[in-house]
C-alpha cells in the first residue's frame, strides 16, 4: 500500500498529532486513576476516623470503668451509613463486641484490605496506661476492626470514568479535525513550496542563462579592436568592452555617468547629440560623430530602440583612426610611386645623358684651366651637384623598379660592421667614425645582404648629416619571449632630432627635413624592411637626437652554438 504524498511538513504534523493523541489518552487514564485513588483515600480516611473515634471512646469507658457502654458504642457506630461492620477484640483477638458483619477473629496487627465492595481496617488499641488496673501493664489490650461498604463507589467511579472518556474522545476528535486541517495546510504549503522551488529554479536558470549570454556578449565585445559602450536611458554606462575601458579610462567598468567618458570641452556638443538621439529629432543625424584628441579618435553615436520605437539607450563606437590614416597615406604614396614608375625610366634617360655631359665638361675645364682657382671651385660645385642628381635618379629608379630580395643566412654582426664601414668610407671618414655596440650572441638571420646594407647605409648617412656631438652609433641586441625572438638594430645620433609631429610624415616619399634632401632615402629603407617582414620606426632620443630602429623577427631561435659561430666570424 502506497502512503499518500503528504510531504515533509504533512508527515511531521501527523507525527505531532499522534503524540498529542497519545498524550490526551494518557492524561485521561491518569485522571481516572487519580479519581479512583481519591475515592479510596476518602474511604480509608473515613475508616481511620471511625477507628480513632472508637479507640478514644473505649479509652474513656475504661477510665470510667464502664465496660457495659462498649456494646452500645459498637451498636451505635455499626448503624452508621456506609458501615458494614464493627468489631472490638480483646488482647487475644477474640471478638468481644460486634455490629453488622462480625468476623470470627481479629488480628492484632494494623492492616488495610480491599475485598470486592468492602474495605476493612484493623487498628490495635494502645490503651494500656488507661486500663492498667484491670488489664495489667500491657501496652496493647485489643483491636478495633472497621468494615465499610464501598458498593456505591464503583458506579460513581464508572460515571466519572465515562465522563473522562468522553472528554478524551472529544479531545481526540478535535485533534483529528485539527490534524486534517494541519495536513491539508501542510499539503498546500508543500505544494506552494514546490511551486516556489520550481519558480526559483526557473528564475535561477534564467539568471544563469542571462549571465552566460552577457558573458558571451562581453567576450565578443572584448575581442573587438574598436571601443564599444552602451549608454542606458539614464545616461549611465551599462556595458563596455576592454578597448572602451582603455580609451575612456573606465577602470571601474559599468555604472559610470556618461559625462565621465568625455572631456569637459565636449559637454555642450554631447548634450545636443544625446538630445537628438533620445528624442529622435530630425534635426540631428542618425549617427552622430564627435572627433577628439587632435583628430586621432572618432566616436560614433547611434540610438538603440525597441520594437515599439521606444528609446533604450545609445551605442558608442570609438575608433582609432590613426591606423586608417596611415593606410590612406600609404595608398596615396603607392599611387604616387606607381605614377612615378611610369616616367622614371624616361626621366633617368633624359637626365643622365645631359648630366654626364655637364660632369665631363666641368672636369675638362678644371684640367684646362688648372691654374684658375675660381674655375676649380665652380667645377667642384658642378661635380657635386651632378653627383647629387645622379644619386636622386638612382634612388628614383630603385623605387620605380623594386627588386625581390634574395634571402641568405648571414651573420648579423658582420652585416652591421660592413654597413658601418661603407657609410664611413663614403664620407671620407675612418671606420671608427661609427661607434659599434653589437651583441655577441645574435642568431643567424635570413636576409638579402645587399638590400639591408643599403638600408643601413642610408640610415647612417642621415645620422652623419644630422651632426651633433657624440658621433653616430650602431647597436644591436636580441630580445626573446618564449620560443620567439627579435633582433633589434638601432642607428642613433645626437643631432637636432625630428619634430614629434613629423616622425611619421618623413617616411612619405619626397618629404624631408633636410634642405638638400630628396625625401626618398627613408622610403627605400621602409620598403626594404617591409620586404623582410620586419618593422621600422623613428623615435626622438632622450637628451636630443634620433633613434632609427629596425626589428627583425626570428621565427625559430637558434641553438647557442649556432648563434655564437657567426658572431665570432664577424668579430
Amino acid at each position: 500500500m502506497r502512503l499518500p504524498s503528504l510531504g515533509t511538513h504533512g508527515w511531521t504534523a501527523l507525527a505531532l498529532l499522534a503524540l498529542a493523541a497519545l498524550g490526551a489518552a494518557a492524561a485521561g487514564a491518569w485522571h481516572h486513576l487519580e479519581l479512583s485513588g481519591h475515592e479510596r483515600r476518602v474511604v480509608e480516611g473515613r475508616a481511620s476516623a471511625i477507628a480513632e473515634a472508637v479507640e478514644r471512646s473505649v479509652s474513656d469507658a475504661m477510665v470510667a470503668h464502664r465496660s457495659d457502654a462498649l456494646a452500645d458504642l459498637v451498636e451505635a457506630v455499626g448503624r452508621s451509613a456506609g458501615v458494614a461492620g464493627l468489631a472490638l477484640a480483646d488482647a487475644d483477638g477474640r471478638v468481644r463486641h460486634a455490629a453488622g458483619e462480625p468476623p470470627e477473629a481479629v488480628a492484632l496487627e494494623a492492616s488495610r484490605r480491599w475485598a470486592g465492595d468492602r474495605f476493612a481496617l484493623v487498628r490495635p488499641l494502645e490503651n494500656g496506661p488507661t486500663c492498667r488496673a484491670c488489664h495489667g501493664e500491657g501496652a496493647m489490650n485489643g483491636a478495633v476492626r472497621v468494615a465499610l461498604d464501598t458498593s456505591a463507589m464503583a458506579p460513581r467511579l464508572a460515571a466519572r470514568g465515562r465522563a473522562t472518556t468522553a472528554v478524551v474522545a472529544l479531545a481526540l476528535c478535535a485533534l483529528c479535525l485539527a490534524g486534517l486541517v494541519v495536513v491539508r495546510s501542510a499539503r498546500r504549503v508543500e505544494e506552494r513550496t514546490e511551486k516556489l522551488a520550481e519558480a526559483l529554479a526557473e528564475a535561477t536558470a534564467a539568471r544563469e542563462a542571462r549571465a552566460a549570454d552577457l558573458a558571451r556578449l562581453q567576450a565578443i565585445l572584448d575581442s573587438m579592436v574598436d571601443g564599444v559602450l552602451f549608454i542606458d536611458a539614464k545616461d549611465e554606462v551599462a556595458l563596455v568592452n576592454a578597448a572602451g575601458r582603455a580609451l575612456r579610462n573606465l577602470t571601474g567598468g559599468p555604472g559610470r555617468p556618461l559625462r565621465d567618458c568625455h572631456p569637459k570641452s565636449s559637454y555642450s556638443m554631447l548634450e545636443r547629440v544625446m538630445g537628438y538621439l533620445r528624442n529622435g529629432d530630425d534635426a540631428g543625424p542618425a549617427h552622430s560623430i564627435i572627433k577628439e584628441r587632435e583628430g586621432r579618435f572618432e566616436t560614433t553615436y547611434a540610438p538603440v530602440k525597441d520594437a515599439a520605437g521606444g528609446y533604450l539607450g545609445t551605442v558608442m563606437v570609438i575608433r582609432d583612426i590613426a591606423e586608417r590614416r596611415t593606410l590612406e597615406r600609404r595608398l596615396l604614396d603607392a599611387e604616387r610611386l606607381a605614377g612615378l614608375g611610369q616616367m622614371s625610366a624616361q626621366i633617368a634617360h633624359e637626365l643622365r645623358n645631359p648630366l654626364n655631359a655637364i660632369g665631363g665638361a666641368a672636369q675638362y675645364l678644371r684640367r684646362r684651366l688648372s691654374g684658375d682657382a675660381e674655375v676649380a671651385e665652380y667645377a667642384d660645385l658642378i661635380g657635386e651637384e651632378v653627383e647629387r642628381v645622379n644619386r636622386f635618379v638612382s634612388e628614383l629608379l630603385g623605387l620605380a623598379r623594386p627588386v625581390e630580395p634574395q634571402f641568405a643566412p648571414v651573420s648579423v654582426s658582420r652585416l652591421l660592421r660592413d654597413a658601418a664601414q661603407k657609410a664611413a668610407v663614403a664620407r671620407g671618414l675612418a671606420p671608427a667614425a661609427v661607434r659599434l655596440e653589437l651583441s655577441p650572441d645574435l642568431p643567424v638571420l635570413d636576409v638579402d645582404p645587399a638590400m639591408i646594407t643599403e638600408a643601413l647605409v642610408n640610415l647612417l648617412h642621415n645620422a652623419f648629416e644630422a651632426g651633433g656631438e657624440g658621433g653616430v652609433e650602431l647597436a644591436s641586441r636580441y630580445e626573446a619571449a618564449g620560443g620567439e625572438g627579435t633582433i633589434v638594430v638601432e642607428v642613433r645620433d645626437r643631432g637636432c632630432g625630428i619634430p614629434a609631429d613629423q616622425l611619421e610624415e618623413v617616411l612619405r616619399p619626397f618629404v624631408s627635413t633636410k634642405p638638400t634632401g630628396t625625401g626618398l632615402g627613408l622610403v627605400v629603407v621602409t620598403r626594404a624592411v617591409e620586404q623582410h617582414r620586419a618593422r621600422f620606426a623613428l623615435d626622438r632620443r632622450e637628451g636630443g637626437g634620433t633613434i632609427a630602429t629596425i626589428r627583425f623577427p626570428v621565427r625559430r631561435t637558434a641553438p647557442d652554438g649556432a648563434a655564437a659561430a657567426p658572431a665570432e666570424e664577424g668579430a
